[in-house]
């Protein structure tokens, strides 16, 4: 008996047919079909929740000739070994056997132990391949699929003919699939059994590499190995004299480093720092000579215009005016803090300033509320708190410890600080041992403070140095964590908060350091391990979440990016990194300290979804090369403070201007005495603020498809309050400038309450143990999303939480059963009333009418009985083809 098998493999876009006879007996056939399919039960799921490829067999019966074999999709594994230089090339028929390759990328290492117990102790790093029609696999190209791509000289994969040409090619996707025909493997670590063929002669090589990097990567050594004892050598005999003895050439190794390189790079160094030191000097002199120029000249200038105006008269009241001024001034100040308002015979009813008391007040009662809830370790209400306009203002002294767990422990251990700072400070510098990571954290720091605080070059260096010195306090107190980039934005945002003073305060360091130490074990220690492979697991929750909340722009943002890492520099950074201005990384970071350490997926979640239209718009230009670009940026975001007192909504419109104040009351000499000059600008800069229009004036736009769906969520806020202004402003010449208008690629611009508060309706929607975001399948027990907890004493000790970062197979799980296959949600099918269906059908009834029409003259013009039966058939045909 014969049977024919008929096998369909559908990954990802492709499809992959393959058949063949088999012979046997009923019970045989079916007996070599289960093991040849032997599939696991997670891929044996119905079609519609698989998360693999799908398989389809067809199995037929009957005579139907013998098939000459079975045809089966193979791999071959091209395997060199460098050490012997030897290559081999092993056919493999089952797919069991390399399924481990499936889903890695060139350059990995991959354990051999499941190709067969030959390999055991083997492991392989993947160097390249081709797929099944030739074209062969480019690093970087992040695809498991052929992608054509715009190639030039000096990309792999192309040579060109001409001098530059370009030229469009395609290319394989460096992420191997059943797709790949031939895979090219090299032996990194050899196992316990020789391998016959790769192990066992030594082939000679005649020539070698020479430049000293390329013998380390041919050899696979170390920076430790000596190059030298590596390099290739061949033998040489005489010809003239065939009895000599045979010597050996080897080629001169380049780039090398010698001792005496390095001595003549210090050399060249210290001429450098030199040269620098030298310039520093003369330029310093040349500035003081320049400044000494121009006050001479400044006083040449200031004596000529003081004669000019002896000869011209006096142009100002006499100097006892002037103070009668200063005075009449300074006394109205105080009758404006005693009372709070103009009275009516010193200023008109119509420019009134009672908001000018009003604000403070309302910033007072929010500081006393902050400062109530931590006292009563009300975590509820500083929740509430953080997402309104203004945050924590000028508490985050107080509320940021009380939400890392400092408040205690900083008292606690304040002398085991004192004892550690003295011991360290009595170790000489010859004597103190670098950090590996410190030159980076150099390089970093050195960078720092660009955007803000706006402040002289000096005082920006003082700070890199306080940034620098806390974070190698750090990572020497917890040498288990490694360094990464932007996370000196992070402990940054905290030094300006926490420790603002140029100058060091005790208190307030050691506070800080507390703090920095928090932060960075419980909210930051997932990417202070030795790789970034933690954070995979926070972006494949964020790609559920986005799936959960908008499938149809989840299915938009997964067709330019499969895994959202776009994400990694917030979820890494908590956004630090990112925001423009210090006041906007505070109040993202009082929103999410308020929190748990998964608050920042949802916020970045809440960013996308506020982007959905220009995303849209986006795919339907063409422009899907900018995603990446677009999803990774920020909108134009305010920094929103508290919202105005009903009053002070009541007489904006009278307080908007205060230009008859200014003439009359602040016009004063120039040539007021220093400390006069200085009272005038703090008394000017506290009784003149100029109001801007308040948000509620200005249309805050949201998608309305992404963020008000989720108003109808329980337990989310009612309203949002609406914004403050700005910061009045201290100038008293005139108006700010009207805000431009903004077109619609540099988008609107956003309240970041809203943001905030779009976030916490997600995690109201969708917290972080919702079934579908499968938290406990992705992330294990070590991460600091599964081991933060707003108790101080259930959350785990420090020295608990850097031993966690060793282990990272505890903190996130392999992407082995993850839902990268697992299908959007189907669309709703949309149901047509009778009305709509008899409407669609009218052009088809309107063609039957004028066909009916045409029978019937045909009819009755032809009498005859053959007429009538052609026009009989013809009936039938078109009803047929019309219905």
């Amino acid at each position: 008996m014969h049977r024919v098998l008929r096998a369909r493999v559908k990954y990802y876009d492709y499809t992959y047919e393959f058949g063949g006879e088999l012979e046997g007996l009923e019970g045989e056939v079916d007996d070599q079909l289960a093991l040849q399919f032997q599939l696991p039960a997670t891929q044996r799921t119905p079609e519609a929740n698989s998360t693999h490829p799908t398989l389809k067999l067809d199995v037929q019966g009957g005579d139907q000739g013998r098939a000459d074999k079975f045809l089966s999709d193979k791999m071959k594994l091209n395997i060199a070994n460098p050490a012997t230089g030897e290559q081999k090339t092993i056919d493999f028929d089952d797919e069991r056997r390399y399924r481990v390759f499936y889903e890695k990328r060139i350059a990995q290492e991959v354990p051999g132990d499941s190709l067969g117990d030959e390999f055991k102790g083997y492991i392989f790093r993947i160097t390249g391949g081709n797929d099944k029609q030739g074209f062969p696999m480019k690093q970087g190209v992040l695809l498991p699929y052929r992608v054509r791509l715009l190639l030039s000289d000096g990309h792999s994969c192309y040579r060109p003919r001409r001098t530059g040409e370009r030229k469009r090619k395609s290319v394989r996707g460096c992420i191997v699939g059943p797709d790949i025909a031939v895979l090219s493997l090299v032996i990194v670590k050899q196992g316990d059994a020789p391998l016959p063929g790769l192990t066992e002669n030594v082939l000679p090589k005649r020539l070698g590499p020479k430049r000293a990097t390329k013998i380390r990567k041919f050899f696979n050594l170390g920076k430790e190995d000596d190059v030298r004892k590596f390099v290739v050598r061949r033998e040489v005999k005489s010809k003239k004299n065939p009895d000599a003895k045979p010597y050996t050439k080897a080629p001169k190794i380049q780039r090398l480093v010698t001792p005496l390189r390095l001595q003549r790079r210090r050399h060249l160094r210290a001429i450098k720092r030199r040269r620098i030191e030298s310039a520093k000097e003369q330029k310093a002199e040349f500035d003081e000579l320049v400044a000494k120029r121009v006050a001479e000249k400044k006083q040449k200038i200031a004596a000529k215009a003081s004669q000019k105006n002896c000869l011209s008269g006096p142009l100002r009241p006499p100097p006892e005016h002037e103070a009668y001024c200063l005075s009449h001034l300074y006394s109205l100040y105080d009758h404006i803090q005693r009372q709070g308002s103009f009275s009516k015979d010193v200023y008109d009813e119509k420019r009134s300033m009672n908001n000018v008391t009003s604000e403070p007040q309302t910033r007072v009662a929010r500081d006393q509320a902050i400062r109530e809830a931590v006292e009563r370790k009300d975590w509820y209400s500083l929740r509430e708190l953080s997402n309104r306009p203004g945050g924590f203002q000028g508490t985050r002294s107080v509320a940021w410890p009380f939400l890392l767990h400092v408040a205690s422990a900083s008292r606690g251990s304040s002398e085991k600080k004192e004892k550690e700072e003295n011991s360290r400070d009595g170790q000489s510098s010859s004597t103190r041992v670098p950090h590996r990571d410190e030159r980076q954290v150099g390089l970093d720091t050195n960078r720092a403070f660009v955007h803000y605080p706006v402040e002289s070059q000096q005082h920006k260096e003082k700070r890199k140095k306080q940034l620098t010195e806390l974070i190698l306090g750090v990572l020497e107190r917890r040498p288990q964590l490694s360094y990464f980039q932007g996370y000196h934005d992070i402990l940054s945002t905290l030094q300006l908060t926490l420790h603002p003073s140029l100058d060091k305060d005790t208190e307030a360091w050691q506070l800080l350091q507390e703090c920095a130490i928090k932060i960075t074990l419980h909210r930051a220690r997932d990417a202070m391990g030795a790789g970034l492979e933690p954070l995979t697991g926070q972006l494949r929750i964020l790609r559920r979440l986005i799936r959960l909340a908008d499938p149809d722009l989840a299915m938009l943002i997964e067709e330019a990016s499969p895994l959202p890492y776009w994400a990694i520099s917030p979820l890494m950074t908590l956004y630090t990194h990112d925001l423009p201005t210090l006041t906007l990384a505070q109040r993202v970071m009082d929103w999410m300290l308020a929190r748990p350490p998964n608050a920042v997926i949802y916020l970045v979640a809440a960013f996308v979804l506020q982007k959905k239209e220009e995303i849209q718009k986006l795919v339907e230009d063409g422009d899907d090369g900018m995603m990446h670009s677009f999803l990774s940026s920020l909108p134009d975001l305010e920094a929103d403070e508290l919202p105005e007192p009903v009053d002070a909504q009541e007489n904006d419109q009278s307080s908007s201007t205060h230009a008859p104040f200014n003439s009359d009351l602040l016009t004063l000499n120039s040539d007021v005495p220093s400390d006069v000059d200085s009272s005038r600008d703090d008394l000017t800069s506290s009784l003149v603020s100029v109001q801007p229009p308040s948000y509620t004036e200005k249309a805050s736009q949201l998608p309305a498809s992404s963020l008000d769906e989720l108003q109808d969520s329980p337990n989310q806020p009612t309203g949002l309050n609406p914004p403050a202004p700005p910061s009045p402003a201290s100038s008293l010449s005139s108006l700010p400038p009207e805000l431009p208008n903004i077109d619609h690629q540099s988008g609107p611009t956003v309240p970041l309450s809203q943001i905030l508060q779009a976030a916490d309706r997600l995690r109201t929607r969708y917290p972080i143990s919702y079934e579908k975001l499968r938290l406990k399948e992705t992330l294990g027990p070590h991460s600091m999303l599964r081991t933060w907890s707003e108790d101080p004493d259930e959350i785990i000790g420090d020295d608990e939480a850097e031993e966690y970062v060793l282990a990272t197979d505890q903190i996130v799980y392999p992407d082995l059963d993850d839902d990268v296959f697992e299908p959007y949600p189907p669309p709703q099918p949309v149901k047509l009333s009778k009305t709509r269906t008899l409407l669609a059908r009218l052009p088809k009834i309107d063609m039957m009418a004028y066909a009916a029409f045409g029978l019937v003259a045909v009819a009755v013009v032809a009498n005859s009985p053959t007429a009538r039966e052609h026009t009989k058939r013809l009936a039938e045909v078109g009803s047929g083809f019309m219905l």
